[in-house]
């Protein structure tokens, strides 16, 4: 897919990601549509779109509702012309026990997570299928394939959102010029308080750079790549977790002592 011209649209975009992505896009040439709950917090990203000679709009929204979802698609229309690819970013990353989760975190989770991204989806698919062109992104994590104690309803978020992009291709088959990307990174070394990063250094967590992950992203849609995960041992560890689950159980004993040990610490910051 050549992206020059197309207009992308990217939830998220204030983001320690989703910065870093609008970068890669508008390296390529392409147009920005950057969706945030925040002009403030967009107005870098705009000014680096500016510098790097393309188009971008601001949108502030809130995924999560109907009314802003369908603002969201309608003043990218009017702006810089019909979504070309929609990559969606945005998400929220709880940790702490399932017990612990209050049903307002649970909802927040899923409705950023997945319902938001869904909506998006059936919003812009439309206009992608009548052009006979455009891509889906969904960004996943590798918490999507091997879901990971104290992160069990984000796991479950991201599990959803690789079988929604699975089933969507499979749709689409026969429908020339428009196709999905499921992205699944390992930790992003972004936005997280610094005493993720440090329970994340005992736990000999690898993380993956915000520029690495955005440039694997704008690559998998240039080549139009139906599934892109990152990392090595965990792709082993997913293969694993695919066949016998419980040899991970006990091989994740050691994280977890030190998961149980950190998430007060978590909580307060």
């Amino acid at each position: 897919m050549i992206l020059k011209g197309v207009n992308v649209m990217i939830t998220g975009a204030a983001g320690g990601i989703g910065r870093h992505i609008a970068g890669a896009f508008a390296s390529r040439g392409a147009n920005l549509s950057l969706v945030d709950m925040s002009e403030e917090s967009l107005a870098p990203v705009l000014e680096m779109a500016k510098e790097k000679g393309v188009s971008a709009v601001p949108v502030v929204a809130d995924i999560t509702k109907d009314e802003d979802i369908e603002r969201a698609v309608r003043e990218t229309e009017v702006e810089l012309g019909s979504v070309g690819v929609l990559v969606n970013n945005a998400g929220i990353m709880p940790f702490k026990t399932a017990i612990d989760h209050s049903p307002g975190e649970i909802m927040a989770t899923l409705m950023v997570n997945v319902y938001g991204p869904m909506r998006l989806t059936q919003t812009v698919l439309p206009g992608m299928i009548k052009s006979g062109s455009g891509r889906v992104v969904n960004i996943g994590s590798t918490f999507g394939s091997l879901a990971f104690p104290y992160f069990s309803v984000y796991s479950a978020t991201k599990s959803a959102m690789r079988s929604f992009s699975e089933a969507l291709r499979r749709e689409l088959q026969e429908v020339k010029g428009v196709g999905v990307t499921y992205v699944a990174p390992r930790a992003v070394r972004s936005t997280q308080p610094p005493v993720f990063f440090e329970m994340a250094k005992k736990m000999k967590m690898s993380l993956d750079e915000p520029t690495k992950v955005a440039s694997v992203i704008v690559r998998a849609v240039e080549k139009e790549e139906s599934e892109v995960y990152l990392g090595g041992s965990e792709k082993l560890f997913m293969f694993i977790n695919k066949i016998k689950p419980t040899m991970v159980d006990g091989g994740l004993k050691k994280q977890i002592e030190i998961m149980k040990e950190y998430s007060p610490k978590m909580q307060k910051k």
